[in-house]
């Protein structure tokens, strides 16, 4: 099914972005954080940490309206989904349907330029999030 995906990131759910780099500076300096980008559709803010296998980490603030996110976090969830950016997004999206895969949005993202993206429930990985890359 992940034929002819990249993995792009892993999301990990933070109380506060700010916070957490400050928390964080023994591990990766300033230059390893993207910007952060309000993602409007999600109610969310993400940030991400460059690794140096190139999959990234995302660090995912849940905004006051989004009690989905905000409940996990709560509840101690950290890490909560992989992602992975395809070329052919609309024959990925078919591939995840195709292996019983549900989806459960779809929406642009300001941190992918404003390109599709869409998250899946699947039964062992939980959910998975497929962007579109340009």
């Amino acid at each position: 099914m992940f034929n002819g995906l990249q993995q792009h990131h892993i999301g990990c759910l933070v109380a506060n972005i700010e916070e957490f780099k400050k928390e964080n500076t023994g591990i990766w300096k300033a230059s390893d954080y993207s910007d952060v980008f309000p993602i409007e559709a999600q109610d969310v803010k993400v940030c991400f940490i460059d690794q140096p296998n190139g999959i990234k980490i995302e660090l995912v603030e849940p905004g006051p309206n989004n009690r989905s996110l905000s409940k996990m976090l709560d509840k101690g969830t950290s890490y909560y989904h992989l992602a992975f950016i395809s070329s052919a997004y609309d024959e990925a999206v078919e591939a995840f349907e195709e292996a019983n895969c549900r989806q459960l949005s779809e929406f642009r993202s300001e941190a992918f330029n404003g390109n599709r993206c869409c998250f899946f429930y699947h039964p062992h990985l939980k959910l998975v999030e497929l962007i579109e890359s340009n």
